[in-house]
C-alpha cells in the first residue's frame, strides 16, 4: 500500500507546482497587460493635449483672420446692460486683450463645434435669453448661408459664463440633434461694449437669424437701431 501512497502523493505535488507556474504565468500575462493598458492611456492624454493644442492654434488663426477682415480693438466689460447701452460706452472703451484679462473679469466666450445646420434662431431654442446673457452672435457664411460653426455669447457676469461653460462645454447640442461635442473658451473681444464697438462697422443681414442677438434681460433688442446709435455715436472706423 505504500507505493501507490507515494505515487498518489507525487502525483499531487506535481499538480500542486503545475498549478503554481499556470497562476504565475496569469499573474505576468495580466501585469503585462495593465502595462499595456496604461501606456495606451498615457499616449491617449499625449493626443488629446496635441489635438486641444491643435484647436487651440487654429482658432487663434481664425480670430486672427476675422480681425484682418473687421479690425477693431477688444474691450472688457463687466455687468448687466442698463437702460442706455450707448451710454455706457462713452469713455470707457480701452485696449485688452483675454490673455491680459483676469479670469474673473471675463464674460464672452467663444463655442466651438455648434453644427452647420443650426442657424441663430434655433441656437436660442437651445439657449432660451434668461437674462444670464446680453450678446449672441452666430456667424455665417453669407454664400452658403449655413454657419461657420461656432459662436460668441456675452454673459452679465463672469459667475454667469462660468456656470455656462461646466454646462455645456464636451456637451451636445440636444434640441435639434447631431453628435459633435461643444469646446468653449474665452473670446478674444471681451464685454458687450466690446462686442457693440466691433460690430458697429460690419454689413450685417438684415434677417434676426444673421444678426447679433443683444437683450436687456428677457426683451430682444433691435440691433440695427443699436448699431446705429453706436455708430452715430463712435462713428465707422
Amino acid at each position: 500500500m505504500a507505493a501507490p501512497l507515494e505515487s498518489g502523493k507525487e502525483a499531487i505535488q506535481e499538480e500542486y507546482i503545475e498549478n503554481l507556474y499556470h497562476t504565475a504565468s496569469l499573474q505576468a500575462f495580466l501585469s503585462r497587460g495593465l502595462e499595456q493598458v496604461r501606456d495606451l492611456e498615457a499616449v491617449n492624454a499625449r493626443y488629446e493635449e496635441a489635438n486641444r493644442q491643435h484647436r487651440d492654434e487654429l482658432q487663434r488663426l481664425i480670430e486672427a483672420a476675422l480681425r484682418e477682415i473687421d479690425p477693431d480693438p477688444p474691450v472688457q466689460q463687466r455687468g448687466e446692460a442698463s437702460d442706455s447701452l450707448v451710454s455706457q460706452l462713452k469713455g470707457e472703451a480701452s485696449d485688452s486683450s483675454v490673455s491680459q484679462l483676469v479670469d474673473t473679469r471675463a464674460t464672452t466666450i467663444s463655442v466651438r463645434n455648434i453644427p452647420a445646420r443650426y442657424d441663430q434662431n434655433k441656437l436660442l431654442q437651445e439657449w432660451p435669453p434668461d437674462g444670464s446673457y446680453d450678446f449672441l452672435y452666430l456667424p455665417h457664411n453669407y454664400h452658403t448661408h449655413k454657419s461657420v460653426g461656432y459662436a460668441f455669447i456675452n454673459f452679465v457676469s463672469h459667475e454667469d459664463a462660468v456656470a455656462f461653460i461646466r454646462q455645456w462645454n464636451r456637451k451636445v447640442l440636444v434640441r435639434h440633434g447631431g453628435n459633435k461635442k461643444l469646446d468653449i473658451c474665452w473670446a478674444e473681444v471681451q464685454g458687450l461694449k466690446g462686442n457693440l464697438l466691433h460690430y458697429r462697422k460690419s454689413k450685417l443681414g438684415r434677417s434676426d437669424k444673421y444678426q447679433p442677438a443683444a437683450f436687456r434681460g428677457r426683451v430682444r433688442l433691435d440691433f440695427v437701431k443699436l448699431l446705429e446709435e453706436v455708430r452715430e455715436e463712435f462713428g465707422h472706423a
